[in-house]
């Protein structure tokens, strides 16, 4: 629920709200696909608001803590299209 949460205020553009919902998402619950999607969904917000160097560090954190999850390569391309 609270990944969807930061979905939603995604989607309404509240981007550093849906920072803090992907975030608790990515450390507060313990399961590997939530919490990698948290990290990477986190790293998508950072680039809207133009924190680069937190997009980086929320991707690269994904890809060090779930390295077999289905979007590391996409957080590869993303780390690569901001300068990383």
């Amino acid at each position: 629920a609270r990944f969807m949460i930061g979905e939603i205020h995604f989607a309404r553009k509240q981007h550093k709200e849906a920072i803090k919902h992907f975030l608790r998402t990515a450390f507060g619950y313990g399961h590997k696909e939530w919490s990698a999607l948290g990290y990477f969904e986190a790293g998508r917000c950072f680039e809207v608001i133009k924190d680069v160097p937190k997009a980086i560090a929320q991707y690269k954190e994904m890809i060090k803590k779930y390295p077999k999850h289905a979007k590391v390569d996409t957080a590869r391309q993303r780390i690569a299209a901001l300068g990383g």
